[in-house]
């Protein structure tokens, strides 16, 4: 299986919406007031070019009611909803050329900046328990794994080697995950909240960009298939590898907070929208219709 890979800080996919469109023939998607999901209590959060650059959406997860929350003239993007779904962690180059964190309240209220430094900080992800920040920052020169308090306070290098890491992501059971661009390729690993006891996920090819599921018994990643990303799910263990998507460029996976549902970004009908679908693959549906891309979608909780 051939990979991709994908060094770039600045949302990482948005290489999909200048992809020479493929035309669907995998499913045939409904338009949003046609999907088979009305009254699925969920919402998603996703990055839109729809204004003319780069912003933080929301939509019902039956494609209705798309809403602009940070509605603002700079770049605006790489949502990540807490937990609880009361807040939405964000990058954003509003007060200067750096990309900084940002949050949230998940109506697009109290903006608010958490970092403040030279150099790019990116990826945010929440911890568990909502408390905490995991994210990318090249503040020493190089990107390495950080934590910091929601507030932005009790900033904490957790990486110290010289490779760049990307993409952490805090799983339930306490231990970080994160890719570590290798002379071999971007490789991942996992490692505790300390940053100690880092171990290479041997069964996962390189090049990829991997999320656990909420109950940690799978992983939905994105490769290269014969030329364009496709999405696969595999057992946490590493066994029962399965393809969910064969049509188009399709990438971003992230689960619902139930492990039910996966959404992610697609180019199968032309450019880059946000698509949902069971987590065996099936009924995949397109939930967002644009003039521009749609990008790294984020499932909110709505308790």
């Amino acid at each position: 299986m051939k990979m991709f890979s994908n060094l770039t800080l600045v949302v990482a996919l948005l290489c999909l919406a200048a992809c020479t469109p493929t035309k669907s023939l995998e499913t045939n998607p409904s338009t949003a007031s046609q999907t088979p999901f009305s009254g699925f209590p969920q919402q998603i959060v996703f990055t839109s070019y729809r204004d003319g650059n780069a912003e933080v959406y929301k939509v019902n997860s039956d494609g209705t009611e798309p809403t602009n929350l940070t509605n603002n003239p700079a770049s605006d993007s790489s949502p990540y909803p807490s937990p609880d779904g009361k807040k939405i962690a964000f990058i954003s180059n509003r007060d200067d050329n750096d990309l900084e964190i940002y949050v949230m309240n998940a109506d697009g209220s109290q903006q608010t900046r958490l970092t403040n430094t030279p150099g790019e900080d990116a990826y945010p992800h929440w911890s568990p328990d909502g408390q905490r920040i995991v994210f990318s920052s090249m503040r020493d020169g190089n990107f390495h794994i950080w934590v910091m308090n929601m507030d932005g306070s009790n900033l904490t290098r957790l990486t110290q080697d010289n490779d760049p890491h990307l993409y952490p992501v805090w799983l339930l059971g306490g231990d970080i995950v994160f890719t570590r661009v290798q002379v071999d390729g971007n490789v991942i690993y996992r490692m505790t909240s300390d940053g100690s006891n880092e171990i290479r996920i041997e069964f996962l090819p390189s090049n990829v960009q991997a999320l656990w599921s909420p109950d940690e018994t799978k992983i939905a990643f994105s490769a290269k298939e014969n030329g364009d990303l496709q999405i696969y799910v595999i057992n946490a263990d590493g066994s029962g590898l399965i393809q969910l998507t064969s049509v188009g460029k399709n990438s971003s996976p992230n689960w619902s907070p139930d492990g039910k549902w996966i959404a992610f970004h697609s180019t199968r009908d032309g450019q880059a929208e946000i698509y949902i679908m069971k987590a065996d693959g099936s009924t995949q549906t397109r939930i967002t219709e644009s003039t521009a891309p749609g990008l790294e979608p984020a499932w909110l909780f709505n308790p």
